[in-house]
């Protein structure tokens, strides 16, 4: 029965379609019931710049310590490590990377603006709100015990980003730049 399920969600594309504009349905009457706007969303792009450039940061300190655990603990060349993801990421369609970037865009809505927005109105301490969207970022990505390790650290590292500066789109191509990175490496 799993099988089945599996393969009408992954491969039809109408159950997709349809499955997909009920759940954007469902999360914009709940925007919309809640009266949040767009900015508390971190749908925005006035701040894109100092956003973005917080996110650089923490990204080149990211891909730095991947960098030099790979090639350090993996026996992974320096060529591997720099080359490779280049050439990788390359080899995808425009339509490929384009699904990418969305796809990991989505993960980073869903984390920071559904569910991170929530936390803040749950827990009161703030540092609360912010472990636990890391965590259940973590729990996203079970069941590699050392991907999950990654991902609550990363899931944290985003969260306070959000906080910070409420941008979905360079918190999204945060997450497409270590993703890529860490999929071209593994």
């Amino acid at each position: 029965l799993g099988t089945l399920f599996y393969g009408l969600w992954h491969k039809t594309i109408p159950v997709r379609a349809i499955s997909l504009a009920l759940g954007l349905c469902v999360l914009a009457l709940s925007f919309f019931i809640r009266g949040e706007s767009f900015k508390e969303l971190g749908i925005r792009f006035d701040n894109i710049y100092r956003s973005g450039r917080e996110c650089a940061i923490a990204s080149l300190i990211s891909m730095s310590l991947i960098a030099f655990v790979c090639i350090h603990y993996f026996d992974k060349s320096y060529s591997q490590v720099i080359a490779s993801p280049l050439t990788r990421f390359l080899n995808y369609s425009p339509w490929g990377i384009i699904g990418w970037v969305c796809q990991r865009t989505a993960e980073q809505f869903l984390l920071q603006s559904v569910i991170l927005t929530r936390l803040f109105q749950i827990f009161e301490k703030k540092v609360i709100a912010l472990v636990s969207a890391g965590m259940l970022f973590s729990f996203a990505h079970a069941p590699n015990p050392r991907l999950m390790i990654l991902s609550f650290v990363f899931g944290l590292l985003c969260c306070i980003l959000f906080s910070r500066n409420r941008n979905i789109f360079t918190l999204g191509m945060m997450h497409n730049v270590i993703v890529g990175l860490l999929f071209s490496l593994l």
